[in-house]
């Protein structure tokens, strides 16, 4: 996609001109899809994540002062709304800190399934090389090569996969992340 001149484009979106529009909104579009792309987001996801972004642009896009400074404005919505979308999936309440399950606890099948739902709901957000990569050799424990196997890439792109995986899982999962693993028992 080429490059778009943004003070160019900005001195005709202030004449009203829709094709300037059309020109900036279809650039956003790739631009933001690239950098959702490259930080791990399932695609579907990040098509509804860009469409409320591009709206919020659309509104407010003459609060930018400098034409500069207007794709960092527009990484810092397209952030903003990827992380409300998560928080929006976000299925249980926080575990108590108060409350320790400890073995032979009648609570702790109970907790393992609430565990089990959330962290499914966080590798919803991946994208779907990392969640299969994540899920294969996390949350099923695989070997490595049978994983890599099952995928049908080399080891070595699985363990890219993987850590690409895991950092875009713990970014989505913030400080909970870590208690829910534990829970279910395995490493986050």
């Amino acid at each position: 996609m080429p490059r778009v001149d943004l003070d160019g484009v900005f001195e005709r979106l202030r004449r009203d001109e829709s094709e300037a529009w059309r020109e900036l909104l279809e650039w956003l579009r790739h631009r933001m899809l690239r950098l959702l792309a490259r930080r791990g987001v399932d695609e579907e996801l990040a098509e509804d994540v860009v469409q409320e972004s591009l709206a919020i642009v659309w509104q407010r896009w003459d609060s930018v002062r400098e034409p500069s400074r207007f794709w960092s404005w527009v990484v810092s919505v397209v952030l903003n709304r990827m992380r409300s979308a998560v928080a929006r999936t976000r299925c249980v309440e926080p575990l108590d800190e108060e409350r320790s399950c400890v073995p032979g606890d009648p609570c702790r099948g109970l907790l393992q399934a609430e565990a089990r739902r959330w962290i499914e709901a966080r590798l919803a957000t991946l994208a779907p090389e990392y969640r299969s990569a994540v899920r294969l050799r996390v949350l099923e424990a695989m070997e490595p090569s049978e994983a890599a196997r099952r995928m049908g890439v080399s080891r070595a792109r699985l363990r890219r996969l993987l850590h690409q995986g895991k950092s875009s899982f713990r970014s989505s999962a913030g400080g909970e992340g870590e208690r829910w693993c534990d829970a279910v028992g395995v490493a986050g």
